[in-house]
């Protein structure tokens, strides 16, 4: 098996969102491509893909005067997009599970895999295969307004995973998205929708506290 190193993008990205998330950085701080390329001793190029990705995951933001700064996020924030995103994925659950079928049933399985050959790696390192869960489930539903809304939430979903997962294990993530992908697995309409609520309500309860001075 080959293990590759991290470019040096990924390595600056790593360290500057695990600052964000942490609060090393505060929020509304104004990031300075130069300074930081100068404290990790490295050219602009790196940081600067290194905040391009920052920016598209919604840790930093842009102001008119092309300034780039630490979004500023408050717990009222937060439960209003949890709240509305359960609502919106519970509904679709309870819709996909009516619509599922064999191949839908290895696919979860199959993303379920996927997490858990990353059982060593870092909990940010799931991230992707978590969404591909509620992508699917999302899609599998057809509910053509929902999806809208919940690609509108994506940005803010995607940043907050990402602070969820750097405080949580691959190995409880796994666990977690097992539970949820059993409980579609019945094709119960109302222990879907259930399931899909209380799974993300309880990412809610993981994010919650780290957002009152971090982000």
């Amino acid at each position: 098996m080959i293990i590759e190193r991290p470019s040096l993008k990924d390595q600056i990205l790593n360290i500057l969102r695990k600052k964000i998330i942490m609060g090393d950085i505060k929020p509304g701080e104004v990031i300075v491509e130069s300074e930081i390329a100068r404290n990790f001793g490295v050219s602009r190029g790196p940081v600067h893909d290194a905040l391009i990705v920052l920016e598209n995951e919604g840790f930093l933001s842009r102001a008119e005067n092309g300034s780039i700064f630490v979004t500023k996020i408050t717990k009222e924030d937060v439960f209003e997009i949890y709240s509305l995103r359960s609502a919106v994925e519970g509904l679709a659950a309870k819709i996909a599970v009516t619509r599922f079928n064999d191949e839908d049933i290895k696919y979860l399985d199959k993303c379920l895999m996927d997490i858990a050959e990353l059982k060593n790696d870092d909990g940010v390192t799931a991230v992707p295969n978590t969404m591909e869960i509620h992508r699917f489930v999302m899609g599998k539903a057809q509910h053509k307004r929902a999806y809208e809304l919940w690609k509108n939430l994506n940005l803010h979903i995607k940043m907050f995973a990402l602070v969820s997962m750097s405080h949580d294990r691959v190995e409880d993530t796994f666990v977690k998205h097992s539970e949820l992908v059993e409980a579609l697995k019945t094709k119960n309409e109302s222990i879907a929708e259930q399931a899909m609520k209380t799974h993300i309500m309880g990412a809610w309860e993981i994010v919650n506290p780290y957002i009152k001075e971090n982000l």
